[in-house]
């Protein structure tokens, strides 16, 4: 057994390795059935780790490939925007992907940067997307017309988790007690502007949950489960106080459960497509 799973792992990701350059190709050189030509604009952040920057060039071929009259704009660090560069420079969408580098911005936490990255969307229908998707069809939303905030899935409400209603027991966090737990691999405002006190509040609410996942009894596990969630749990939050309706672009997702848009949840399962 051990010495199949010693020859199993690594020929696993030579098929993965071989795979991923036959969907780059395909995503690049073949016509889908099915496209959206409506102009999106996609925002991905690709900081921290070079790794991202492959993870982000399946998130982008992809998209482009359903959707050929969109752009995408890739926010990048010291750590990956040379990276990126050696593969958007390559590609036959390279005129339809803008490489933005962030300066100065390497100590700030990735959870900060992504909260900053979507402020500046604010007022638009720009779309916010983590790197670690993949597009298996074209997005269906009217943004034309559409006044509510999307974000990817609506998992669960937080009063009835067993670790989050805890923290929701605690003062600090009394206001939001009819909070939903929003999935923010996909966000799209549709227009809706976050004001200056807006904004600070959301940067307050994730100190403070930080300040609780660091100092409450979780344990290890549910502890660093909070902390690296708490960008999305703060926009979670901060949505029971706006002024418009909320909705979930899927009902339900899984782990690359092959619908029209899957995460693979790279950051907390290392899988990747």
């Amino acid at each position: 057994m051990i010495v199949w799973q010693r020859i199993r792992q690594p020929a696993k990701k030579i098929v993965l390795k071989y795979r991923a350059r036959y969907l780059m190709f395909k995503y690049e050189y073949r016509r889908p059935n099915n496209q959206s030509f409506y102009p999106f604009t996609l925002n991905l952040l690709v900081v921290k780790k070079p790794k991202y920057s492959e993870l982000a060039q399946m998130c982008v071929k992809s998209f482009l490939h359903f959707h050929p009259n969109a752009i995408v704009i890739l926010h990048c660090d010291e750590l990956t925007y040379e990276p990126v560069l050696s593969w958007t420079k390559k590609s036959k969408f390279k005129n339809s992907i803008e490489v933005n580098k962030i300066y100065n911005e390497i100590e700030k936490s990735w959870q900060r940067q992504k909260l900053e990255l979507i402020f500046s969307l604010s007022g638009t229908s720009e779309i916010f997307i983590d790197a670690d998707m993949r597009w298996n069809g074209p997005l269906t939303i009217d943004l034309r017309n559409s006044r509510e905030v999307y974000f990817f899935v609506n998992e669960f409400k937080l009063s009835r988790h067993p670790v989050f209603s805890k923290m929701l027991s605690n003062e600090v966090f009394q206001e939001y007690q009819n909070a939903s737990m929003y999935n923010t691999s996909f966000v799209c405002l549709s227009g809706f502007v976050f004001s200056n006190s807006d904004v600070l509040d959301i940067y307050r609410v994730q100190a403070e949950i930080i300040s609780y996942a660091e100092n409450s009894a979780l344990d290890h596990g549910e502890r660093i489960s909070m902390i690296r969630i708490s960008e999305q749990l703060a926009l979670s939050l901060a949505a029971v106080k706006w002024d418009r309706s909320i909705k979930a672009l899927k009902e339900t997702d899984g782990l690359k459960d092959g619908s029209f848009l899957e995460s693979s949840y790279f950051g907390a399962t290392g899988f990747q497509f």
